[in-house]
């Protein structure tokens, strides 16, 4: 399968998740907040998926250019890169890819992380209790598989399946997503 085969089919995995995340922010608007816009929680749903993708692709010591442009290409809301403070308005995954080395590129995902954290912990908790009310949807499990799904198309692209980048994928859905979603519906 080639690298733009592999992206469009990331897509559609996507464009699936922004149809369930419109859905669920329907329900938001109907019957909790009338104000409510969809598009934050696309935002918050493109951070999650960004640092989901950098912290899969560095997982096997490296962030290359065709990962650092499927990163750039894949959201439609927001950058993560835009909410690092102080960050070169400019710069972009691809440039990144190519010209910052790896232990600065360490610190860069370490700053993201702190940046990330509150977007995709809201993007949780917003939904949830939505989640549970949704007696004819299982939103999680819409959302979920679907970005494994991106993960492992996104792991492709290089032409090797690293185990580091399966486990990373597996572990930063279930913190930053699952995880969380799972204890806010425990809990509502």
């Amino acid at each position: 399968m080639t690298t733009q085969e592999l992206f469009d089919q990331a897509v559609q995995q996507y464009n699936d998740i922004i149809a369930v995340i419109d859905r669920m922010s329907q329900l938001v608007v109907d019957h909790v907040n009338k104000d409510f816009d969809a598009r934050i929680a696309r935002a918050k749903f493109d951070v999650l998926l960004q640092y989901t993708l950098l912290r899969v692709a560095i997982a096997d010591g490296k962030l290359l250019p065709v990962e650092g442009e499927f990163i750039d290409k894949i959201t439609d809301t927001c950058d993560v890169l835009r909410l690092v403070p102080d960050f070169p308005k400019d710069a972009n995954w691809t440039w990144i890819a190519k010209n910052v080395g790896f232990d600065d590129l360490l610190t860069l995902v370490a700053i993201v992380e702190e940046v990330a954290k509150e977007h995709m912990s809201h993007f949780a908790d917003m939904f949830a209790i939505i989640d549970k009310a949704d007696t004819e949807h299982d939103c999680l499990n819409e959302i979920a598989p679907r970005v494994c799904v991106i993960a492992s198309l996104f792991i492709l692209i290089d032409g090797e399946r690293d185990e580091k980048e399966v486990h990373t994928t597996a572990e930063v859905v279930y913190k930053y997503l699952v995880g969380p979603w799972q204890d806010m519906i425990q809990h509502a």
